[in-house]
């Protein structure tokens, strides 16, 4: 999903079912969205009939075309609907999607499993989940064919009215802050347990989609030239596959920096509510 030409926009099919007068957070994201990001929107109806669902099959292929990417807000019939192009498929899961809704009917009962069922094949479909929580991650990774999917975790925002004056300051002040300087510590560039181009990755989609992120590669310096590189750095990032316990995490910790890493040696208890210190899974998202 990189894109050749950073000068060029992210062009996405956005696939949902959802009136901009609902304000539900899909809008929330949408308007948060840099402009290095061009979005084209399909609104699918809410409740479509089964037997209309091979024309908006279509109608998604059609626009699909023209795109990058395609993204569905959402599972059960819009996932289902958005499933089948050929161009690379997100889809975005919320809980009523993912969990059999409650009901006291037969029909009701039979509709939530069918809602299930369409999201199921959506995800395994999608070349990427998204999802709301550790939990939906997990408990979706215990579905047929998806132990192994690329899910990733997205906490919903909250919309505007809901922010503080003190907070929009506080964001305003981080945004203009200038570049987020990121480090990777490793005795060699490339090293197979370190897996730095995981990270150099990670960063490559940063700067195609406008986000001013810079990454440090530090290997074979001395002690204080490390102490120097940490110093200038916002963040540790780390993506082993195995460690005893990472001395470049230690030194910058004891520099008051903090890390991104994967889970290894006992770095998960140093990621507690109150830290900036995150486990994240080994994939360059």
């Amino acid at each position: 999903m990189a894109v050749n030409d950073p000068r060029k926009p992210v062009r996405v099919l956005w696939v949902h079912n959802t009136p901009r007068a609902g304000r539900m957070f899909l809008w929330d994201v949408r308007d948060a969205l840099p402009e290095e990001i061009a979005v084209q929107e399909i609104q699918l109806p809410l409740r479509p009939s089964l037997k209309t669902l091979p024309s908006l099959i279509a109608r998604v292929k059609k626009y699909a075309r023209a795109v990058d990417v395609v993204h569905a807000q959402f599972g059960s019939l819009v996932g289902l609907a958005a499933a089948f192009g050929t161009r690379p498929f997100v889809l975005t899961l919320r809980g009523t999607d993912f969990y059999v809704l409650p009901s006291s009917t037969l029909l009701g009962r039979i509709e939530a499993r069918l809602r299930q069922l369409f999201t199921h094949i959506g995800c395994v479909r999608a070349d990427l989940v998204v999802v709301m929580s550790e939990r939906m991650r997990r408990e979706i990774r215990q579905w047929p064919l998806l132990k192994r999917k690329r899910v990733i975790v997205m906490i919903d925002p909250v919309g505007e009215e809901f922010v503080s004056d003190a907070r929009r300051r506080e964001a305003a002040s981080f945004a203009n802050q200038g570049p987020l300087n990121i480090l990777i510590g490793s005795l060699t560039g490339e090293n197979p347990v370190k897996r730095t181009w995981l990270i150099e990755r990670a960063v490559e989609i940063c700067q195609n989609v406008g986000l001013p992120v810079h990454l440090n590669v530090v290997a074979g310096l001395s002690r204080s030239e490390v102490k120097d590189a940490i110093l200038s750095s916002d963040l540790m990032a780390l993506t082993s596959t195995h460690e005893g316990w990472p001395n470049i995490i230690k030194e910058g910790l004891a520099l008051g920096v903090p890390f991104i890493a994967t889970d290894v040696s006992d770095l998960r208890e140093l990621c507690g509510a109150d830290s900036l210190n995150r486990i994240v899974e080994a994939d360059e998202l």
